[in-house]
């Protein structure tokens, strides 16, 4: 394939990120062809009744030279239009910064502000819009959400979710509310006050750690030696224990985004930029997707995410191995492997993404326990 048609391609492929950034979204982000091999991003957008344009002077190639590059300048007008956005909306937004707007329905203000995400973190808010929904009947004015009302939510969190989900939706909860601080309709988060309740704070912390499941590296291998018919799941499950790619990671992975040994991807959840070098069982699954996948431009061919984790559980269980094992135990998987292999702890932070320290040590903490429970299997003399 010559330059040119790679070039194409990747160019084809950042259009259809932007087209899928783009709904949903009043401020669009567009390309211009330059007189040069760039392409220059700007902003389309109505305000005021009025079409215009702002350009950023940011620009994507479309190379694989140049594919942290350009996702940085995607990067920078995604955060700049999403900024601009919510300018725009407070200026048209029926909840202007005035008292009486305190008399606002809470649960619909969620609403709108959770249909301007985007990807795992709009499903998030979403999912707590639902939550409160149930919880209020639909209806919570704004100024009657005080610290009794957050504690009373959270409590309604806890009874309906297991270790961390009522922590992660309280989290969102709480940026909700701090939107509104932001906003000038409030001025403090009463989420925050409610949190530092004793009961409420113990809740907390209680939940701060769910039991994280994972293979060893010899489970890994008696997995690889009982394959199942599903080559498409077998792979990219073994690719994640290999890569600590998330499943949504490894449902958009493209082959444009191999190099010489090397991946190139921006994380779905986290929208940061990765570059890792694949491990030689990685390298040989990529090699053996090429044959599967013909001229697929995705190196991966999946069923829906509850499927892939039926057909992985059955080959838990064919494999003889009693632990209850999803997808995304692969990239547990992963992190205990590096650090069982004395790889440093701020390295496996780069390699799983982690924007905090504290969320790789917890796989650390899991070797630990393995350590703790190998010294109590030696017999008592």
């Amino acid at each position: 394939m010559a330059l040119g048609d790679k070039m194409k391609n990747s160019i084809e492929m950042i259009k259809e990120d932007i087209n899928n950034l783009n709904v949903r979204k009043k401020v669009k982000i567009r390309l211009r062809k330059k007189h040069t091999e760039k392409y220059s991003l700007y902003l389309d957008l109505w305000k005021n009744g009025k079409r215009s344009y702002e350009y950023l002077n940011k620009y994507v190639v479309g190379t694989k030279e140049s594919v942290l590059a350009d996702d940085e300048a995607l990067r920078y007008a995604i955060s700049y239009r999403d900024r601009l956005e919510l300018d725009i909306d407070d200026d048209n937004s029926n909840l202007k910064h005035n008292k009486k707007y305190l008399n606002a329905n809470f649960v619909e203000y969620l609403k709108a502000v959770a249909e301007r995400k985007t990807g795992t973190t709009k499903k998030k808010w979403l999912s707590l819009y639902k939550h409160l929904y149930a919880f209020s009947n639909g209806l919570v004015a704004i100024k009657d959400i005080d610290a009794k009302f957050c504690r009373s939510f959270y409590d309604y969190l806890n009874k309906r979710g297991n270790y961390s989900t009522p922590k992660v939706y309280y989290k969102v909860f709480s940026a909700a509310l701090n939107q509104l601080v932001y906003d000038e309709i409030i001025t403090s988060n009463p989420a925050t006050k409610a949190a530092k309740n004793p009961d409420i704070k113990f809740k907390l912390n209680q939940n701060k750690e769910k039991q994280r499941e994972f293979l060893s590296m010899e489970e890994i291998k008696l997995l690889i030696g009982n394959p199942i018919k599903n080559k498409q799941i077998m792979n990219a499950f073994i690719f994640s224990c290999f890569t600590g790619l998330r499943l949504e990671d490894v449902e958009n992975l493209t082959f444009n985004a191999i190099n010489e040994g090397y991946i190139y991807f921006r994380q779905l959840k986290t929208r940061g930029d990765d570059r890792m070098k694949l491990h030689p069982k990685a390298l040989e699954i990529i090699e053996e997707q090429k044959k599967l996948q013909g001229n697929s431009g995705f190196v991966f061919n999946l069923i829906d995410n509850k499927a892939v984790n039926k057909h992985i559980a059955r080959w838990i269980k064919g494999a003889d191995i009693s632990k209850k094992i999803s997808f995304h135990c692969a990239r547990h998987s992963f992190a205990t492997i590096c650090v069982t292999n004395d790889v440093d702890i701020y390295s496996v932070q780069k390699l799983m993404g982690h924007k905090e320290i504290s969320s790789t040590q917890i796989y650390a903490k899991l070797i630990d326990k393995k350590k703790d429970e190998a010294i109590d299997k030696i017999p008592v003399i």
